[in-house]
């Protein structure tokens, strides 16, 4: 809750709060979950990042890795997709990582990039072949400074392409990155395959639509995902087909929340699909929540009644 040290839990199955845990700091973001025992949290107060574990089952309070008061810190951990035994952490301005062991919560190695002068911004895990992408950042400048393929278990560079700009994005199979690269004249995504020697340029797809947020979604002609992309100031939801390049627009998913609305580096207009299984994608419009049709490329219908929806999540159910 904004301006409470605290954090709330909820039960799935009843909805009211059940238990209420303090944090030193107030909570910003909640990462992950490690292995559905532990929380991952982002705090932020006065200026001051830091980063604690909260127990699931009793919500007992682990400080750890708090650091000094300028050293405001990112935490890039994996989703439950797969299972990771590393996270990685950044400090500002620091042209390097600390690779974080997840079961011991535990620094065990920090990673040099000061060769290729590159602060981590951003950073995406394959589980296949075991690669780390990472978007690089000059230091107190800000400039691109392109991305950089790092293997999971050695820690070392295999590729640098100072030429590529951008967030990486990888699907849900990990054997494709999109790189998002937000540029004066419009958006670019760059479609790259995972491979076995590292990370092959396919094609890239430029448009004038601004991105807001991006999804992946089950192919309905190949193995692998398509891509659906909504916009920041548009009634459009953009469909790529990562195989052949082919692109569409969904129109008439109502108008976006104010980008200024937006809080904590979250998107204004977030897209999620509802996962291998599922046929459909939601995404909030400035007063509503609208589900889209993944196969038919259609709005399927339209919930109003809400204000500035910020967050969707898909959530599993099991029947009984």
């Amino acid at each position: 809750m904004r301006g409470e040290d605290n954090l709330k839990k909820y039960s799935a199955r009843r909805p009211r709060g059940i238990q209420v845990g303090a944090t030193t700091y107030g909570p910003v973001n909640c990462p992950d979950e490690r292995p559905h025992t532990t929380l991952d949290m982002t705090t932020f107060t006065w200026g001051i990042a830091g980063r604690e574990v909260i127990a699931a089952s009793g919500c007992g309070k682990v400080p750890i890795l708090r650091p000094g008061l300028h050293e405001r810190n990112r935490s890039f951990l994996k989703d439950m997709s797969h299972t990771f035994k590393y996270g990685y952490v950044t400090h500002t301005n620091q042209r390097g990582l600390y690779k974080l062991d997840l079961a011991n919560m535990r620094y065990i190695r920090s990673i040099d990039l000061t060769p290729n002068n590159c602060v981590p911004q951003h950073i995406q895990f394959s589980a296949l072949y075991g690669f780390v992408v990472v978007e690089c950042w000059e230091p107190v400048t800000s400039r691109p400074m392109g991305q950089i393929l790092l293997d999971y278990l050695t820690d070392t560079v295999v590729s640098h392409k100072l030429g590529l700009y951008g967030r990486p994005h990888v699907s849900p199979n990990s054997r494709t990155v999109v790189t998002l690269d937000r540029g004066r004249d419009g958006v670019t995504l760059v479609v790259q395959e995972v491979k076995e020697s590292g990370l092959k340029f396919l094609f890239d797809v430029k448009t004038t639509l601004n991105i807001s947020d991006i999804t992946f979604y089950p192919s309905q002609t190949t193995h692998g995902y398509d891509l659906y992309a909504s916009a920041t100031d548009k009634e459009d939801i953009l469909f790529l087909n990562l195989v052949s390049g082919k692109v569409e627009m969904i129109t008439g998913v109502g108008k976006a929340m104010q980008s200024s609305l937006a809080e904590w580096d979250t998107p204004n207009r977030p897209i999620a699909a509802s996962g291998v299984f599922g046929h459909y994608m939601v995404t909030p419009a400035n007063e509503a929540l609208f589900v889209v049709n993944g196969e038919t490329r259609t709005v399927n219908c339209e919930i109003g009644g809400l204000v500035h929806p910020r967050t969707v999540v898909w959530v599993t159910m099991q029947l009984q």
